[in-house]
């Protein structure tokens, strides 16, 4: 159990989730208990928790990540067979 992080608050870590994705500037960790991301920098520095404005709520919150190579993060869902696509733009 526990409780998800505050969106926003980089805070520590309650849930290692499934997927990892990196980019040159971060890296993207599946936040399962609030449905969405942790990214870090690439030096290892929280960044911030991010829930997509709750638009992953009806994940089972274990899905893979990927980073695209348009810059999207890549969230699969693969229970619901869904591909959801996100502009990142810390």
């Amino acid at each position: 159990g526990g409780q998800p992080p505050a969106e926003g608050v980089p805070g520590d870590p309650i849930s290692s989730g499934i997927g990892i994705a990196v980019n040159a500037k971060y890296v993207f960790t599946a936040e399962p208990l609030n449905r969405g991301v942790r990214v870090w920098n690439v030096n290892g520095d929280a960044r911030i928790v991010d829930n997509f404005g709750g638009r992953l709520q009806s994940t089972t919150g274990q899905y893979e990540l990927a980073v695209s190579p348009k810059d999207e993060l890549v969230v699969l869902d693969m229970q619901a067979a869904k591909v959801y696509r996100f502009h990142i733009d810390f």
